[in-house]
């Protein structure tokens, strides 16, 4: 999954974070959010569950504003440094591998990698029934050729 989200690219979903806090922060009834609309409409039946989904939506609010702010600071960090968007992956990627976890979970999805390949080509497959003309692999043969002199 890590490779699929750096492939993608960084930016591309931290921003998708970024919409889904915006939306979570809007509060679509329904939606499972507890956002702005949602705190509207509890005050009207509950007020203690609207201050708590006001509180909520509040808090959604400033993670996206700070996720914003983080990802121009990082944008005009790295062009600041005259890099382009494959020199941060580049870079990225390698750092993740060379820390302590980063190595740690390459070894433990090459170890995943091997087990499976190993309980695959382990794998028989079986035929249901055969054919009675058709001899089985399981037994013996019943009739033994003779050679003719």
């Amino acid at each position: 999954m890590s490779f699929l989200i750096m492939s993608i690219g960084i930016p591309v979903s931290f921003a998708f974070h970024l919409g889904a806090m915006v939306v979570l922060a809007i509060g679509m009834p329904g939606w499972g959010g507890a956002g702005m609309i949602v705190a509207m409409e509890m005050f009207g039946t509950n007020a203690v569950s609207g201050v708590f989904c006001l509180i909520s939506a509040a808090c959604l609010v400033l993670e996206a504003i700070a996720g914003l702010w983080v990802l121009k600071e990082v944008t005009s960090y790295y062009r600041s440094k005259g890099m382009s968007m494959r020199s941060v992956r580049t870079e990225a990627i390698r750092d993740v591998a060379q820390s302590e976890l980063g190595r740690e979970v390459l070894k433990e999805g090459a170890k995943q990698a091997f087990v499976a390949n190993k309980s695959a080509a382990l794998a028989v497959p079986t035929l249901a029934k055969s054919p009675s003309n058709v001899p089985s692999l399981n037994k013996p043969p019943s009739v033994v050729p003779t050679l003719r002199k």
